[in-house]
């Protein structure tokens, strides 16, 4: 893996750290030394942006990316709908309740024929 990129870091910088299996997360920089970066939840080593102070992981520093980005974004937007569905679980659904749902499902229909 190039690693080059993280000589070059800056205070306020963002970057992504990639869990063991988990969704990565966005950090800021909050300093820089010598020999690590540090976020605001982490210190970081700064010549292969492995975490401080653990044993083996495989979870790391990487640059910010579309894909990143677009990774982080639909693990929200999947746990917001498992919440939604979950909620709709506690009792009688309302009309504005159907009505989204009915929304969602002509949008995911509607954007998936786009793709055939």
């Amino acid at each position: 893996m190039d690693n080059d990129w993280l000589q070059n870091v800056k205070v306020g910088d963002e970057v992504a750290s990639s869990g063991n299996f988990g969704t990565p997360s966005i950090l800021k920089v909050t300093r820089i030394t010598k020999t690590q970066i540090v976020t605001d939840r982490q210190r970081w080593r700064k010549s292969d942006g492995k975490p401080l102070g653990r044993g083996y992981t495989l979870a790391g520093l990487c640059k910010l990316s579309p894909i990143i980005l677009r990774e982080i974004e639909s693990q929200k937007l999947l746990g917001w709908l498992a919440h939604f569905e979950e909620s709709q679980r506690n009792g009688p659904i309302d009309e504005k309740q159907i009505e989204i749902l009915r929304a969602v499902k002509s949008t995911v229909e509607r954007l998936t024929d786009s793709d055939k």
